[in-house]
C-alpha cells in the first residue's frame, strides 16, 4: 500500500473492551516497569515511585525487584506500601510474578494496592492464586491471559487482543545501568507508533541501589511535558479509523480524528474523506495548515518550516463520532 492510500471504506476500530479494569488500562497508553537491576533492595522513599510516573506521564507502573526466589519482610512491606500510594495516585499497579511474590498478590489486591500480575515475555512462573481472578494478568497456565506483553514488537493494528510493547529507555537493555539513554524523539516514536496500532508502551526503567538515576528522570520527565501537551491525542483514544501509515498514523475519540506524521515522507497527506461535516481542521503543533478536499479524499499540508522532528499533530474535528 503505497503511502497516502487507504482502502476506499472507512475501516472501524473494534470497541474496547467492556471490563472496566481492561478499558482503563487499553486507555492508559504507558506504563513504566522498573527492574532492580543490580541486586539490590529499595532504598528510595516509597513516594518517589507515584512521584516519577506522574513526572513521565505513565498511567500505570509494574515493579520487578530483584531477588526472585525471596522478598524479606521489610521488603515486602515496602513494596506494599509503594503499590497503596501508587494506587491512590490512580495508577494502576503491577507486580512481577514470580517465586516470591506470588503468596503476597492476594494480600496485596485485597488491599486494594495491586491490579496487575505481571509476567516477563519467555518467563515460566507461578500463576496467581486461584481466586485472584480479579487481578489482570498477561500470563495465566488454565487461561487466556488479559492481555499480551509482546518484546520490541508492535502488535497487529485492530488486533482482537489487548497488547503491550515492552521496550527500554536505555539502548542496552542488557546492560541498561551503563548504556546511553534512547532520544526523547524515540520514545515519543515508540509511543505513538504503538498508540496508533492500538496498544501500550511498557516503558523499562532500570533501578539501583540508589534508585533511578537522574539523566533516566530527567528524559521521563521531557517525555511527561511532552504528554502534558498532547496527552489528550493518546490517551483513552482508539486506532484507527485508518491503518498505520510509513508517516504515522491516527488515532480518535468521539469525533475527533488525531492524525500524527512522524515522518514526512511526501509533502502532504492525504485521507478518505470523512463522513459528515468537518467542523474545523487544527494543526495543535503549528500555528497553520493547509487542507485540500476532493469528491473523495481530504490531504493536509503542513509547511516544512512547521513540521516537528517529533510529532506533528493535526486534528480533524467533524459533526458525528469517527465510528
Amino acid at each position: 500500500m503505497a503511502m497516502n492510500e487507504f482502502p476506499s471504506m472507512v475501516m472501524q476500530s473494534p470497541s474496547l473492551n467492556p471490563s472496566p479494569l481492561l478499558n482503563r488500562w487499553q486507555g492508559a497508553r504507558l506504563g513504566l516497569l522498573f527492574e532492580w537491576r543490580d541486586g539490590s533492595s529499595p532504598s528510595v522513599t516509597p513516594n518517589f515511585w507515584a512521584s516519577l510516573c506522574q513526572k513521565a506521564g505513565a498511567r500505570y507502573a509494574v515493579f520487578s525487584p530483584s531477588s526472585q526466589d525471596e522478598l524479606s519482610d521489610e521488603d515486602a512491606n515496602y513494596f506494599q506500601t509503594v503499590l497503596s500510594i501508587c494506587a491512590r495516585q490512580n495508577l494502576l499497579t503491577g507486580f512481577s510474578t514470580t517465586a516470591a511474590s506470588v503468596d503476597l498478590m492476594s494480600r496485596w489486591q485485597h488491599l486494594e494496592a495491586l491490579q496487575i500480575a505481571w509476567t516477563p515475555p519467555h518467563d515460566s512462573v507461578p500463576s496467581p492464586k486461584e481466586g485472584n481472578e480479579a487481578l489482570f494478568s498477561n500470563h495465566r497456565h488454565r487461561a487466556a491471559p488479559d492481555f499480551l506483553t509482546l518484546e520490541r514488537d508492535m502488535g497487529e493494528w485492530l488486533a482482537p487482543h489487548a497488547w503491550e510493547t515492552l521496550d527500554w529507555l536505555t539502548l542496552d537493555p542488557d546492560d541498561p545501568l551503563h548504556s546511553p539513554m534512547r532520544s526523547l524523539r524515540t520514545l515519543i516514536h515508540l509511543l505513538v507508533r504503538t498508540a496508533v496500532r492500538g496498544g501500550n508502551l511498557l516503558l523499562s526503567v532500570p533501578v539501583s541501589s540508589q534508585g533511578v538515576e537522574n539523566r533516566l528522570q530527567r528524559r521521563l520527565e521531557q517525555l511527561g511535558n511532552w504528554l502534558r501537551l498532547y496527552g489528550h491525542t493518546l490517551y483513552d483514544t482508539q486506532a484507527g479509523p485508518y491503518p498505520p501509515q510509513l508517516w504515522g498514523g491516527c488515532t480518535w475519540r468521539e469525533n475527533c480524528l488525531y492524525v500524527h506524521v512522524l515522518d514526512w515522507v511526501d509533502e502532504e497527506v492525504t485521507f478518505p474523506l470523512p463522513n459528515g461535516h468537518i467542523r474545523k481542521v487544527t494543526c495543535l503543533t503549528a500555528a497553520s495548515v493547509g487542507i485540500q478536499r476532493t469528491p473523495t479524499t481530504l490531504s493536509i499540508r503542513v509547511p516544512p518550516e512547521d513540521q516537528q522532528e517529533a510529532d506533528t499533530i493535526i486534528e480533524i474535528e467533524v459533526d458525528q463520532p469517527w465510528a
